[in-house]
């Protein structure tokens, strides 16, 4: 089983020239601004670079499978696991380049295929068995590149959950300091995460898993609350992002008209 030499693997990657390389790619970068690489950590912990994010991501993958008791097999739980260790080797500059990070909202065919190429030359570089790099490779095609679509589709409902909790991980680092307001770093990753990220996750990924991702939403319902009220003036009163004409009010309002709903029904069916 690739999962038991998880250890092992994470060190050879982290000596090779992709996973330094990891190390040094910072995520949302869109939002990050002039903050210092030492601010963004604090506001997003390990979700700040590359590197760090695998392995949280890695671990928030095995909270997932113990919540679906029964959904996944055996054979299925190892695949998925082995394609989650490398699901973002593939940012890695390796031989001089790379996609690096890039947003799941503007990320095409043209990435998703340099990533592919990528995360096969990084397997090669590593010094690991042969019989561990071929079920690294296997796991990355079934899960990440959506050979096994049951498996793909737990994937992304996953990645978009850890953009709801980055989100909330910014939020509270935010205020726990500064408090939120529309010219605060968190502002803007907060609102358009929960907006369009969330949304997502209500119309898609609750109804098909309610046992870990929906009731972790019920259960921390209270606080997408406050986030939603916090950013509101921000979508009110923003219509561009990045030089792009965005209703976020209207996207504000449809998130909220589904949330109240999702509240409402997931109470309902747990009675």
């Amino acid at each position: 089983m690739t999962i038991e030499l998880y250890p092992q693997i994470i060190q050879a990657f982290k000596r090779s020239e992709a996973g330094q390389s990891l190390s040094k790619i910072y995520r949302w970068s869109k939002f990050r601004g002039s903050s210092s690489e030492k601010r963004w950590k604090e506001l997003l912990g390990a979700s700040a670079n590359d590197f760090s994010h695998g392995l949280l991501f890695y671990g928030i993958g095995k909270e997932f499978l113990k919540k679906e008791t029964g959904r996944f097999s055996p054979e299925e739980q190892r695949t998925f696991l082995n394609g989650l260790i490398c699901h973002d080797w593939g940012e890695a500059i390796i031989d001089g380049s790379s996609v690096g990070d890039v947003s799941a909202q503007v990320k095409n065919n043209r990435h998703e295929e340099e990533e592919s190429k990528v995360v096969r030359k990084v397997l090669t570089s590593l010094d690991i068995d042969n019989q561990v790099k071929s079920e690294l490779l296997n796991g990355y095609q079934e899960v990440v590149e959506g050979k096994n679509p049951k498996l793909h589709n737990a994937f992304k409902a996953l990645e978009k959950t850890e953009y709801v909790l980055n989100a909330i991980k910014m939020y509270r680092n935010s205020t726990k300091r500064r408090g939120l307001n529309r010219n605060n770093l968190a502002t803007p990753l907060v609102a358009r995460v929960l907006v369009i990220d969330m949304s997502k996750i209500i119309d898609k990924y609750i109804p098909e898993y309610p046992n870990s991702i929906g009731k972790m939403f019920w259960e921390n319902r209270a606080l997408i609350d406050e986030m939603y009220q916090s950013t509101k003036p921000w979508l009110e009163t923003t219509s561009e992002w990045l030089g792009e004409k965005i209703d976020h009010k209207a996207l504000g309002e449809d998130f909220f008209r589904k949330w109240s709903d999702f509240k409402v029904d997931f109470q309902t069916e747990r009675r």
